[in-house]
């Protein structure tokens, strides 16, 4: 029955890769953050790898450019306008980059 089990999410050891070395942080933490964010733990971990696709120097944070990129992969179509608000909004610290958790904030905030 292993193959029953492919679409339930992410194993804990992808869980281990995408998050949990690079955060130093435990799943339970993670789960945490699922939760106060009202996302799903699977949907942080797809989030997470359509991220780092667009991460290409695998800082943990994206520009403007690269969150373009990322908002048009998950089928959100921003004008430059747009996009230039959603980015100072979510650089709130004006690093002219945006961190990980920052975007998944805004994104599930949209609706």
């Amino acid at each position: 029955d292993s193959d029953l089990d492919d679409d339930v999410g992410p194993t804990d050891e992808e869980i281990n890769e995408i998050f949990l070395k690079r955060y130093k942080m435990s799943k339970e933490e993670l789960q945490g953050m699922a939760d106060k964010m009202g996302i799903q733990l699977n949907n942080l971990c797809y989030l997470k790898q359509e991220f780092d696709a667009y991460d290409e120097d695998r800082s943990g944070y994206i520009d403007v450019k690269e969150l373009k990129g990322l908002l048009e992969k998950l089928g959100e179509e921003l004008s430059d306008e747009e996009l230039d608000q959603a980015f100072r909004e979510l650089d709130s610290d004006n690093s002219g980059e945006i961190e990980f958790f920052e975007f998944v904030e805004w994104f599930t905030s949209e609706d």
